[in-house]
């Protein structure tokens, strides 16, 4: 990509400007940035250049000997003097991805200044320089007068701004008065560049914002280096993007990463041969769509040295060689692993040091699931905040967020969350040292996941308006279990905290019909409930009985009664009869009874469980109710409908009292009710029950729940007692075909319904 004597080509709104160049070094941290081809938006930069008879003067408002009262000052820039003022246009890449509506902003603002500075702000990696430099290229091609200026600290930018101001005409004890604090620096540049219009000033890496200070004015001032003006363009480009510290002069363009179309086509553009769009796709979003990131892994496989030469192969070595493909590169800001602790490092040197344990505790999170504010228990981070404790998280959290490590998002629910991009996550994992007290950090994580069992802000994972929180939860519970359970010798407090959080995760994922995850976590959390908290644990307990649940609900009867019977005479040695895990495991064996068919031995185990329970939890708790409603059931199988209805009805009035219409408890009453009155020959009313049933899990659960594919099938089954055959079988057709995709050939409700279609067939 890299051609010395190249011929630069800018394509910008469709007009063509030819420069020659001689470009000698790769991209920057910031020069991977971008979209795909014309088709997808992007930008052709050409092969770079050093724009030699470009705008880039020291001081001039045009080229040499346009002009001006000083000739001393109408010199180009020299390369060994002040080069630092050139920029540094040879690290552009061919092609600038993803960044069109930005850059046409960019362009406006070049040519009409709107009397702001703009600041493009984002986590180290995303490109900024890159933009920076595509404009530094344009405005030069248009004949203005282009300055860069590294915001490497205080005194190195105070001189190079001064020497600027100088070089425009600055009488020199004017300089000299400001060196020696006797006036304001930006005092003396500012009039110069007021009578100059038409320049772009360019500040790249102001990641230091008291780098930008000008004697005692701050950035927020606006009166110092950085203020607002029409008669030129000043653009800066910082990690940090507090609007607060910058200033209501200052407009914010955020500079984030790529959307993965245009990360695949940064790695085409780089590796055309190393796998296809769709592979490049998938890599792209492996990185997260950092252009450092994307740069280092095109520049690996465009070398015929490399160790891996496709994008799969790339992908799939970041597993086990991480540190090395990431760890590749010049200097810390070009580098992946190592550019982020530059912020951190700077983050600490202006008072918030506790922002790098913060970050290593968000790490231990799921990873790309947002995490909910309210998760963030300010008590239980402060113990890792130093000697700030609690006071100290929020600092710590805003530090962080001010530099893109991590952002706040809206969620579907009221209330934000936080995330954090995929890489910073990889990086903090895999840089954390045993200073940092690994144990201690997953202990934190643990504690902020383990209160969300008692938390008022979270709802049960059986009712729906609960879901929204537990859509991100159950994966940060299990996947944090996951941890803690594959740890050797975990603490038991982890085990028991994480054990209530995961088990209500897995029941979320029960609810919402995702049997065989919901099977393969309970099985992961009972492994070690057993051995760290024993067989009898009410934990361990519990989380036998809610996997006999889910067998059942995979269709593995036999195996659920033998774990319910079990677990029933382990309880009930253990904990009492009237113990209500023991009395959930009793209700266990009269449901499977019931699906079983086995009428009568149900109804004698469902008795003595409602009158427990109608004792020692109260009429109006849910599992009472479940287990009258199942009970209703088992009289409606046995042929009593007037007793099932009553029973149906009253539970149903309580429900209605307690829970929301979109209660997945109160719809299975209402179901089950439905189904009474469609056996009795009610067929009008029970297919009102029906569709209030359907239209509800429609929207709440989806179209292809196990629930929703019930009453669906129903409502076909109401169908050809109505004489619509065609209609019917279309539908019993389209149920079918379903269920055997959700819960396989051989689940009994599948084949029931095929013999069911085929008798109706007949």
């Amino acid at each position: 990509m890299w051609f010395a004597g190249a011929v630069i080509a800018v394509l910008v709104g469709g007009r063509l400007s030819l420069l020659s160049g001689d470009p000698q070094s790769p991209p920057d941290e910031e020069a991977a940035g971008g979209r795909t081809d014309e088709a997808a938006g992007g930008v052709n930069i050409g092969a770079g250049g050093d724009f030699s008879g470009a705008n880039f003067y020291l001081g001039t408002s045009g080229p040499p000997g346009a002009g001006t009262n000083d000739d001393e000052h109408c010199a180009p820039v020299d390369p060994l003097g002040r080069a630092v003022l050139v920029p540094p246009v040879g690290r552009l890449p061919e092609w600038i991805r993803g960044r069109d509506p930005l850059l046409r902003r960019l362009e406006e603002l070049i040519a009409r200044p709107d009397g702001r500075v703009h600041l493009l702000s984002g986590l180290g990696g995303t490109g900024k320089s890159t933009v920076a430099l595509w404009v530094a290229k344009l405005a030069a091609e248009q004949g203005r007068t282009v300055w860069w200026a590294p915001a490497v600290d205080a005194s190195s930018l105070t001189s190079t701004l001064l020497d600027l101001a100088e070089s425009l005409g600055a009488a020199p004890h004017q300089v000299r008065g400001a060196l020696a604090g006797k006036r304001d620096p930006s005092d003396v540049l500012w009039p110069e560049l007021e009578k100059r219009p038409g320049w772009v000033l360019l500040i790249d890496n102001a990641d230091d914002l008291a780098a930008l200070a000008s004697g005692q004015r701050t950035v927020r001032d606006g009166n110092g280096w950085l203020r607002p003006t029409r008669a030129g363009l000043v653009l800066v480009t910082s990690r940090n993007s507090d609007t607060r510290r910058w200033g209501p002069h200052v407009e914010n363009h955020p500079v984030a990463e790529l959307p993965a179309d245009a990360g695949a086509q940064v790695l085409l553009d780089m590796a055309p041969d190393a796998g296809t769009d769709n592979q490049a796709r998938v890599l792209s979003a492996r990185l997260g769509g950092l252009p450092l990131a994307l740069y280092h892994a095109g520049s690996h496989l465009a070398s015929p040295f490399a160790r891996e030469r496709t994008f799969d192969g790339y992908r799939q070595a970041l597993e086990t060689r991480f540190s090395v493909l990431m760890g590749q590169g010049g200097a810390d800001r070009d580098i992946v692993t190592s550019t982020w602790e530059l912020s951190l490092n700077r983050l600490a040197q202006e008072g918030t040091p506790q922002a790098r344990r913060l970050l290593l505790v968000l790490a231990q999170f799921a990873e790309g699931v947002p995490i909910p504010l309210d998760l963030l228990d300010h008590d239980v981070l402060g113990s890792v905040c130093l000697d700030q404790g609690a006071d100290g998280v929020g600092p710590g959290l805003a530090a962080l967020r001010s530099v893109g490590l991590i952002e706040i998002r809206p969620a579907d629910r009221e209330g934000d969350v936080v995330t954090m991009h995929p890489l910073v996550r990889d990086v903090s994992l895999r840089s954390t040292t045993p200073a940092d007290e690994p144990r201690t950090l997953l202990g934190t994580a643990v504690d902020l996941v383990g209160r969300v069992a008692d938390a008022e802000w979270v709802g049960e994972p059986l009712d729906p308006r609960a879901w929204p929180d537990w859509r991100l939860l159950a994966p940060h519970a299990l996947h944090l279990g996951l941890r803690v359970f594959t740890t050797a010798d975990p603490p038991t407090a982890w085990v028991e905290q994480l054990g209530r959080v995961a088990n209500l995760g897995a029941r979320y994922l029960r609810v919402r019909g995702f049997y065989a995850r919901a099977e393969a976590a309970y099985g992961t959390i009972l492994a070690t409930q057993r051995g760290v908290l024993g067989e009898a644990h009410p934990q361990t307990l519990e989380t036998r009985r809610r996997l006999a649940g889910v067998l059942h609900d995979r269709g593995h009867y036999e195996a659920a009664e033998r774990e319910y019977r079990t677990l029933f005479d382990v309880g009930r040695r253990a904990l009492g009869e009237d113990h209500p895990e023991v009395l959930a495991s009793r209700h266990g064996i009269a449901h499977i009874l019931r699906h079983r068919e086995r009428l009568v031995e149900a109804e004698n185990e469902y008795r003595p469980v409602i009158a427990a329970r109608r004792r020692i939890l109260g009429e109006e708790d849910r599992r009472t109710l479940t287990s009258r409603q199942e009970f209703a059931t088992v009289l409606r199988d046995q042929g009593r409908h007037e007793e099932a209805e009553a029973e149906y009805r009253a539970v149903l009035r309580t429900q209605r009292q307690i829970m929301s219409e979109e209660d997945p408890e109160l719809l299975n009453t209402q179901y089950h009710l439905a189904s009474l009155l469609h056996d009795s020959g009610q067929f009008d009313a029970a297919e009102a029950e029906y569709q209030s049933v359907y239209r509800v899990e429609l929207r709440i659960l989806g179209a292809d729940h196990p629930n929703t594919l019930e009453t669906r099938f129903q409502l076909a089954h109401l169908l050809r007692h109505r004489g619509e055959h065609q209609q019917a079988e279309n539908e019993h057709r389209a149920v079918l075909a379903a269920r055997r995709q959700v819960l396989g050939e051989d689940h009994p409700d599948t084949r029931a319904r095929e013999n069911l279609d085929c008798l109706a067939e007949e």
